[in-house]
Protein backbone atom coordinates (compact mmCIF):
# COMPACT_ATOMS: atom_id res chain seq x y z
CA UNK A 1 0.00 0.00 0.00
CA UNK A 2 1.63 3.56 -0.74
CA UNK A 3 0.96 6.54 1.66
CA UNK A 4 1.73 9.51 1.87
CA UNK A 5 3.70 11.61 3.78
CA UNK A 6 3.09 15.15 5.42
CA UNK A 7 6.39 17.61 5.48
CA UNK A 8 4.83 21.22 7.04
CA UNK A 9 7.04 24.37 6.97
CA UNK A 10 6.04 27.36 8.98
CA UNK A 11 7.17 30.74 9.38
CA UNK A 12 5.91 32.86 12.70
CA UNK A 13 4.55 35.63 10.97
CA UNK A 14 1.35 37.15 11.31
CA UNK A 15 0.82 35.54 8.00
CA UNK A 16 -1.21 37.21 4.58
CA UNK A 17 -4.06 36.27 4.09
CA UNK A 18 -6.51 36.76 0.42
CA UNK A 19 -5.59 37.99 -2.09
CA UNK A 20 -1.84 36.94 -1.90
CA UNK A 21 -3.68 33.09 -1.25
CA UNK A 22 -5.05 33.15 -4.61
CA UNK A 23 -1.97 33.93 -6.56
CA UNK A 24 1.19 32.59 -4.15
CA UNK A 25 1.38 29.55 -6.25
CA UNK A 26 1.66 31.71 -9.84
CA UNK A 27 5.08 31.76 -11.10
CA UNK A 28 6.64 35.02 -10.73
CA UNK A 29 4.58 36.30 -8.09
CA UNK A 30 6.43 38.27 -5.10
CA UNK A 31 5.71 39.85 -2.33
CA UNK A 32 9.37 41.52 -2.46
CA UNK A 33 10.44 44.98 -3.71
CA UNK A 34 11.76 44.62 -7.68
CA UNK A 35 15.37 43.11 -7.79
CA UNK A 36 14.66 41.27 -4.54
CA UNK A 37 13.22 37.96 -5.59
CA UNK A 38 11.91 36.31 -9.02
CA UNK A 39 8.54 35.10 -7.63
CA UNK A 40 10.03 31.43 -8.92
CA UNK A 41 10.34 29.10 -5.33
CA UNK A 42 6.94 28.13 -4.29
CA UNK A 43 5.96 27.70 -7.91
CA UNK A 44 9.06 25.47 -8.52
CA UNK A 45 8.57 23.42 -5.54
CA UNK A 46 4.54 23.10 -6.70
CA UNK A 47 5.62 21.87 -9.92
CA UNK A 48 8.16 19.59 -8.21
CA UNK A 49 6.15 17.58 -5.65
CA UNK A 50 3.35 17.13 -8.51
CA UNK A 51 5.87 15.41 -10.67
CA UNK A 52 5.98 13.49 -7.94
CA UNK A 53 2.35 12.71 -7.01
CA UNK A 54 2.77 14.54 -4.73
CA UNK A 55 1.29 18.48 -2.95
CA UNK A 56 2.35 21.55 -1.64
CA UNK A 57 -0.45 23.51 -0.27
CA UNK A 58 -0.76 26.56 1.63
CA UNK A 59 -2.86 26.15 5.03
CA UNK A 60 -4.93 29.08 4.84
CA UNK A 61 -6.54 28.25 8.55
CA UNK A 62 -3.17 29.24 9.99
CA UNK A 63 -1.99 31.54 12.34
CA UNK A 64 1.25 31.75 10.53
CA UNK A 65 2.51 31.40 6.79
CA UNK A 66 2.06 27.65 6.56
CA UNK A 67 3.20 25.58 3.70
CA UNK A 68 2.10 21.39 3.56
CA UNK A 69 4.40 19.38 1.51
CA UNK A 70 2.93 15.67 0.67
CA UNK A 71 4.91 13.24 -1.17
CA UNK A 72 4.27 9.84 -1.64
CA UNK A 73 6.53 6.79 -0.01
CA UNK A 74 8.24 5.39 -2.51
CA UNK A 75 7.12 1.88 -3.76
CA UNK A 76 9.62 -1.01 -2.83
CA UNK A 77 10.90 -2.50 -6.19
CA UNK A 78 9.35 -6.07 -6.88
Amino acid sequence: MNGIELYTFHRPDNAQRQPIATWIMKPFYTTKEVGKGTGLGLSLSLSIAKRHGGDLKLDSNSLHTKFDLYIPEEQAAS
